[in-house]
């Protein structure tokens, strides 16, 4: 795992110097990795296919925070971080069998990922009239989350089928 994290790391900052992103890179990597510890979400069979999923997230981000740079408002904000709230109220944590969680450590990283995830919107907030580019970094790592989170959720219920 920290093999993962530390090739994700080289990845994301090794195309953020390319790319002259170096901060909405850092919010994408501190915001994902510390949110994803409490509530989980999809999980690839191999290392490489992590870091490949890893780096699809953050280029999406790359993508869409460019698309959206000249209309990132209010409205724009509303409409990526309420999805994400509605899979984490709903849905957090998604255990992974690898790392099996008790019923007391679920009810705890529910309410963390809850607490966690109120931080990075006020934080969203302020930066949308300060810095709007790492307002929607952070908006746009969240919803990327929340779609890991549904895409477990509905590899899951393929399974039971």
């Amino acid at each position: 795992m920290i093999i993962t994290t530390v090739l994700g790391a080289v990845l994301v900052f090794g195309t953020a110097l390319l790319t002259g992103r170096f901060t909405e890179a850092l919010c994408f990597f501190v915001v994902f990795v510390v949110t994803r510890q409490f509530c989980g979400g999809y999980h690839s069979h191999t290392r490489i296919m992590c870091s490949v999923t890893f780096m699809l997230c953050y280029t999406a981000v790359l993508f869409f925070n460019s698309v959206l740079e000249p209309v990132y408002s209010w409205f724009v904000h509303l409409l990526i971080v309420i999805p994400y709230f509605a899979a984490i109220l709903g849905y957090a944590p998604i255990v992974n069998e690898n790392k099996p969680l008790t019923d007391d450590e679920v009810v705890i990283n529910h309410k963390k990922s809850i607490v966690v995830s109120a931080v990075w919107f006020a934080i969203s907030t302020l930066l949308l009239f300060i810095k709007p580019i790492l307002s929607s970094a952070i908006d746009l790592t969240l919803l990327n989350i929340a779609v890991l989170m549904m895409i477990e959720i509905l590899k899951r219920k393929g399974r039971k089928i």
